[in-house]
């Protein structure tokens, strides 16, 4: 987006009346050689093959191509794949092509490739962009059985101004409220509880643990998230939880806030290709047999692609020294105790939960 917004500005073209107006907003001769070249946009043609979670072609299957232009609106191609699963598009861009799946029975995939690199003529061969034609692959899933779901971001949490917990201190949380349980949070029924820990070596934990006896998690690898925007199984398991879900990392130091009343703060990332998923509220027979319970899920990861914890922060006093901090936390909570589906509507998510988080 930053360099979108550099390369608009370069291109703003000048008045018409206004002979000694420069062309572009810039002076330097290399940059303007650059764009002139691109001006109106330079030729681009792009290939795509569809297939399904088996690599199989996808057959007349719908996708859509955009050719973005800095300087006006994008060429659009749309159309369907061939007997191998292939489209084909050509158009012009100053900037890049974007592919997506158009099929509202299946879950988005989306690729895009950028051209735009400002005062670089190495992908520039007379008037068409370098990679020409070349053939990328998309996954396509199908949609199944998508539930309506608890989703802290889209039920309007205020995810900037979470409340302070108290460190190496065993918390309950509830998913369906989106808060912790008294004397932190209104919470009602604990799905699972939370420990947050710092070493003094600038390392911090996350401990989740169930409080359910058949309650636990599961680790799973993120599948087809190169291009699939659902990238998770479509059902929890019935099987392999374990009782416990740990997770270490360091942290970075940014700031003090001390007019903010923070005035230490430190943001801990991960880079985990990682999710986990949870079973909470279990109810069982008289002979022990699981018959009811929820499920979610979260990602053990907090710089990827919107699926993640989203941070973790520490507040403590005028001389640095951690008291307490919070836990951001992005989940989806299926409700339903009858259901095990992990495909979250996106269109629709479940209401009435009193979540603040």
């Amino acid at each position: 987006m930053k360099t979108a917004i550099f390369a608009m500005s370069l291109l703003s073209l000048s008045c018409a009346s206004c002979a000694t107006t420069p062309r572009w907003n810039t002076d330097d001769p290399e940059g303007i050689r650059y764009l002139d070249t691109i001006a109106g946009g330079l030729r681009c043609k792009w290939s795509v093959r569809v297939v399904d979670e088996n690599g199989a072609p996808m057959t007349n299957f719908p996708v859509r191509m955009w050719f973005e232009r800095l300087s006006t609106f994008p060429q659009k191609a749309n159309g369907k794949t061939d007997e191998n699963g292939i489209f084909t598009a050509e158009g012009r861009t100053e900037d890049r092509v974007i592919i997506s799946s158009d099929d509202t029975d299946s879950y988005r995939s989306h690729f895009e490739y950028k051209f735009f690199n400002y005062k670089d003529f190495s992908n520039i061969d007379g008037d068409r962009w370098l990679p020409w034609n070349p053939t990328n692959t998309i996954v396509v899933r199908p949609k199944r059985n998508p539930v309506k779901m608890v989703d802290p971001f889209l039920t309007f949490i205020p995810l900037w101004t979470p409340p302070h917990i108290p460190l190496d201190v065993s918390l309950g949380f509830d998913c369906v409220r989106c808060d912790y349980l008294p004397p932190y949070g209104n919470g009602q029924t604990a799905d699972f509880s939370v420990t947050i820990s710092h070493s003094e070596n600038g390392t911090n934990t996350l401990r989740f643990a169930a409080v359910d006896d058949g309650g636990g998690f599961i680790v799973k690898p993120v599948r087809f998230a190169d291009t699939c925007l659902f990238v998770t199984e479509y059902e929890a398991p019935e099987t392999g939880y374990a009782p416990e879900f740990v997770l270490s990392e360091p942290c970075v130091t940014l700031k003090k806030f001390g007019a903010r009343d923070i005035p230490y703060h430190e943001w801990c990332s991960t880079n985990n290709p990682e999710y986990v998923i949870f079973r909470s509220r279990v109810a069982k027979d008289a002979a022990g047999t699981i018959t009811n319970a929820t499920h979610g899920l979260f990602f053990a990861d907090t710089i990827g692609a919107g699926r993640s914890f989203r941070s973790i922060m520490w507040r403590g006093d005028e001389n640095g020294q951690r008291t307490n901090g919070w836990l951001d936390l992005e989940y989806r909570f299926n409700p339903d105790p009858t259901s095990r589906s992990l495909e979250w509507d996106s269109y629709e998510w479940y209401s009435g939960t009193g979540c603040r988080f």
